[in-house]
């Protein structure tokens, strides 16, 4: 976590979990949802690339972070053929 140097130190938030949440269990119920523009629960078509990442999450750990800017190393699904993509609730 980067601040500026006149702001306040940041401290981090307290855990709410004892238990890390795996990518399996964060994941689980969008796994075999149909594309839906409407609920923005699209499917990365981004194949294997020497540009961008291609870990592939494990379905046991937390997931990686992703970055902020939305390309460019996103990590493929655990058991699915296709890079995650991040969800946003259209209202």
């Amino acid at each position: 976590m980067g601040t500026k140097e006149d702001m306040n130190l940041f401290e981090p938030p307290a855990l709410l979990e004892s238990v890390p949440i795996t990518t399996k269990i964060a994941l689980h119920d969008l796994e075999n949802k149909e594309e839906d523009k409407n609920f923005s629960h699209t499917w990365s078509r981004a194949n294997l690339s020497g540009e961008q990442g291609n870990r592939k999450l494990i379905a046991d750990r937390p997931g990686y972070t992703i970055r902020a800017e939305y390309h460019g190393n996103i990590q493929f699904h655990y058991s699915l053929p296709r890079r995650i993509s991040m969800v946003r609730l259209v209202q």
